[in-house]
């Protein structure tokens, strides 16, 4: 399953016209492209209701040699920058949600020849699953109502 931020991620670097891969990265991949590995996530607890996790990935862009796929990793630094960090989201359709989300960190470092490293971090909030158990209108200690409103 493809985490709904990193498709948004994906979309949103469409305009470039880069070959996309997910997955595993094909033997014989075409230049220039971007590999879209699995992130990391790290889970904490954030507030009473809800829980947060931190996602950092891992973007590779490949081309025929280094100072070429920094280029573009640069363009696409710019690309995020300029929108003040801030990546639409997009349903499974490919449409525009209307939501978005914060990329909280971004860095570019060469790692190989031909090929440069684009690091984005972001977090995403999301409600624990509740069990609602039944509710319970009157309380009675010892048959004598637990408020004086309440008839015997």
């Amino acid at each position: 399953m493809l985490e709904q931020q990193i498709a948004s991620i994906a979309q949103f670097l469409r305009p470039l016209g880069l070959r996309q891969y997910f997955g595993e990265v094909p033997q014989g991949i075409e230049t220039p492209s971007i590999y879209f590995p699995a992130p990391e996530a790290v889970g904490n607890e954030f507030s009473l209701s809800t829980y947060e996790n931190h996602f950092s990935l891992f973007i590779k862009v490949f081309d025929r040699d280094s100072l070429s796929s920094y280029t573009i990793a640069s363009k696409i630094l710019k690309m995020v920058q300029a929108k003040k960090k801030k990546i639409p989201l997009y349903a499974v359709d490919g449409t525009p949600t209307g939501k978005h989300f914060w990329i909280n960190e971004i860095e570019a470092r060469n790692i190989d020849d031909g090929t440069t490293q684009i690091m984005m971090t972001w977090k995403v909030h999301t409600f624990y699953d509740e069990v609602h158990g039944p509710i319970i209108e009157h309380i009675h200690f010892d048959g004598i109502p637990s408020s004086e409103n309440e008839e015997v």
